[in-house]
């Protein structure tokens, strides 16, 4: 699955809103998902590769811990060794690790809400 597969997954499922779909022989293209148009159209954010967008995910889940592998050694962490998250949703924690930190908060919440993704 690629980022912005993961993205959409995100947008649908955590947030529940379109990630959407278009029929490009409308015109104005329409969302064959939502009925939206392309006029109205909200891009989905790159919930897996922006640590902006990738907060939004941190605050609508229910508790969040993030932290770098190798984190506890002394000096610089090392970045090969990646990121861990783990939520916390219905007393349950769900742990996802990822090379960054937005990819990392994405699969974490994909993981809590039933969305597994290898």
């Amino acid at each position: 699955m690629d980022n912005r597969e993961i993205d959409a997954l995100i947008h649908e499922k955590v947030f529940r809103l379109c990630a959407h779909l278009w029929l490009q022989h409308l015109s104005p293209m329409q969302c064959f998902k939502c009925g939206q148009s392309e006029t109205q159209y909200t891009k989905t954010p790159y919930y897996s590769t922006d640590i902006t967008a990738a907060w939004q995910v941190v605050e609508q889940m229910d508790s969040c811990v993030i932290s770098q592998d190798g984190a506890r050694h002394v000096g610089n962490p090392d970045p090969k060794k990646g990121w861990r998250v783990n939520h916390t949703r219905n007393e349950r924690t769900y742990s996802a690790f990822g090379e960054t930190a937005p990819m990392a908060v994405c699969l974490a919440a994909l993981q809590a809400i039933g969305e597994d993704i290898k």
